[in-house]
């Protein structure tokens, strides 16, 4: 068995995490933690609008590099192998492509509901929708 576990850093992936690893150890499954760096375009600016672009850039390159760490951490705490990925495009799409490598998709969710989840969107709720694999959604704790 192959289970997916995206993560952004947040509490809520972080909590996915800790549960994803968890089935991990107990089904003797591999794990892929993935973390999809979403493109600067949604910005609509480039390198020739601001200077500073590409150190922005790598900033968020950075973040990505964080959150896949503290979670292959957690993956070594728990003692479950877990190769990592860092991917660029939106998130959604991206989460959807991997996973058809995979079985099962372990995933986070704020848990925002009413205006803020119309305007904010959803990755969870995206992947939801669309997944042709099973999806375990955690919620984060307050």
């Amino acid at each position: 068995m192959k289970l997916l576990i995206p993560t952004d850093g947040s509490p809520a992936s972080q909590a996915a995490v800790r549960q994803g690893l968890d089935l991990a150890r107990k089904l003797s499954a591999q794990v892929t933690l993935l973390y999809v760096e979403e493109p600067l375009g949604f910005l609509a600016i480039g390198p020739e609008v601001v200077p500073y672009y590409p150190a922005l850039q790598k900033d968020y390159r950075a973040v990505g590099e964080r959150a896949l760490a503290q979670a292959q951490e957690l993956a070594q705490q728990e003692g479950v192998p877990a190769e990592i990925k860092l991917v660029e495009g939106h998130p959604v799409e991206a989460i959807l492509a991997e996973s058809h490598e995979h079985d099962l998709i372990v995933m986070g969710t704020h848990g925002r509901s009413g205006l803020s989840q119309l305007f904010l969107g959803s990755v969870t709720q995206g992947v939801l929708h669309r997944a042709t694999r099973p999806v375990v959604v955690v919620r984060a704790t307050t």
